[in-house]
C-alpha cells in the first residue's frame, strides 16, 4: 500500500532491495546433554550470530542473519561452528525469514494515512526485532490520531504531524545513532572481534544490549573501550584501519543523531530537513556496503 500511494502523497515510496533486508534463518535446538533453561541472548558480533530463550518447543534459539541472501549467513554460520565452541546440540526445526535493515521513513503520515512495523522499516538496528519497535510509535499514534479524529475531524496530514515529531524526539533518533553506528561496527576481522570480546570491550553485555544513543553507558565503559583498543592496536590484534572506520562510523551516527534531535515540528520545515538527512544518510552507506565476504 505504501508504495501504491501517489508520489506526491508525502509518504517515501522505496523498495526494499535484498541490500537492505536481513536475511535471518532461526534454527531451535536440543542440547545433547541437560542444561538449565537458556533465558539470556548471547551475541557473536562479526559472525552476526546469536543464541537466544525459546519457547518449550527448544532449548534455544540460535539464529544467523546477513544482508544480501540466506547463503550468505550459511557461510557464516558454518565459519561460526568451525571457530566457536558451543555446548552440542541439535537442530529439531528451522524458520526463514527477513526483516528490514533500512532507515525509519522520513515522515509516517500523509493525509489520512500512518505507515507503521515492517512499512515503515521499524527494526531494532541492534538486533532486528521489529514488533516492540513498532510499538513505540504505534502507542503515540494512537494518541495523536484519537485527538486528531475528535468530534469526528477528519486526520489530516498536519493533524497526524506530531507522530512524526514525538517517535523522532525519542526513539527515534537513537535508533538512527545506532544503525549509523552498526553499519561499519561490523566490518572487523575475527582477530579484533575476538579480542575486544574476550575484554569485555566496545561489544561489551552494557554496549550491546543499549537500544540507542549511549543509553547505560557511562564514563568508565568508555575508558575501558579505549584502553582496549589502545592495547590492541599495540599488540597487534587490532589494525588502525578497523579503528579507523568504526570511528567513521560513530561521527557519522553523532552527525545523524543532531539533525534528528531537530526534527521538524510542522510540515513547513520538513523538505529542507529531508534534503541534509539524505545527505547524511547517504555519506553512512548500509551495512550491506561493509559486509566482509568470506
Amino acid at each position: 500500500m505504501r508504495r501504491s500511494l501517489p508520489a506526491d502523497y508525502g509518504i517515501e515510496q522505496f523498495a526494499l532491495t535484498a541490500r537492505d533486508v536481513f536475511f535471518v534463518k532461526l534454527r531451535y535446538i536440543k542440547f545433547e546433554e541437560p542444561m538449565e533453561r537458556w533465558l539470556k541472548s548471547q551475541f557473536y558480533l562479526f559472525y552476526k550470530i546469536w543464541i537466544a530463550p525459546s519457547d518449550d518447543s527448544a532449548d534455544a534459539i540460535l539464529g544467523v542473519g546477513s544482508s544480501c541472501g540466506f547463503d550468505v549467513g550459511e557461510k557464516f554460520y558454518q565459519l561460526f561452528c568451525k571457530n566457536v565452541r558451543t555446548p552440542p546440540y541439535r537442530v529439531v526445526r528451522e524458520e526463514l525469514g527477513t526483516t528490514p535493515y533500512h532507515r525509519a521513513l522520513h515522515s509516517f503520515v500523509a493525509d489520512g494515512f500512518i505507515a507503521m512495523g515492517d512499512a515503515a522499516c521499524l527494526t531494532k538496528p541492534n538486533n532486528g526485532e521489529g514488533t516492540t519497535a513498532a510499538l513505540a510509535l504505534e502507542e503515540i499514534a494512537a494518541e495523536v490520531a484519537a485527538e486528531a479524529m475528535r468530534g469526528g475531524a477528519y486526520p489530516t496530514r498536519a493533524a497526524l504531524w506530531p507522530i512524526n515529531k514525538r517517535y523522532n524526539d525519542g526513539q527515534g533518533k537513537e535508533f538512527t545513532f545506532v544503525l549509523a553506528v552498526f553499519a561499519r561496527a561490523v566490518a572487523h576481522s575475527i582477530r579484533m572481534n575476538d579480542f575486544l570480546f574476550a575484554h569485555d570491550a566496545i561489544f561489551s553485555k552494557k554496549i550491546i544490549g543499549a537500544v540507542g544513543g549511549s543509553s547505560g553507558i557511562g564514563p568508565g565503559e568508555i575508558a575501558k573501550a579505549i584502553f582496549f583498543i589502545l592495547y590492541g592496536m599495540a599488540t597487534g590484534n587490532i589494525k588502525p584501519k578497523e579503528i579507523g572506520g568504526m570511528l567513521a562510523g560513530g561521527v557519522r551516527g553523532l552527525r545523524i543523531l543532531l539533525h534528528y534531535a531537530r526534527y521538524p515540528a510542522a510540515p513547513a520545515g520538513f523538505p529542507a530537513w529531508v534534503k541534509k538527512a539524505d545527505r547524511l544518510w547517504d555519506s553512512v552507506g548500509r551495512m550491506a556496503d561493509y559486509q566482509i565476504e568470506i
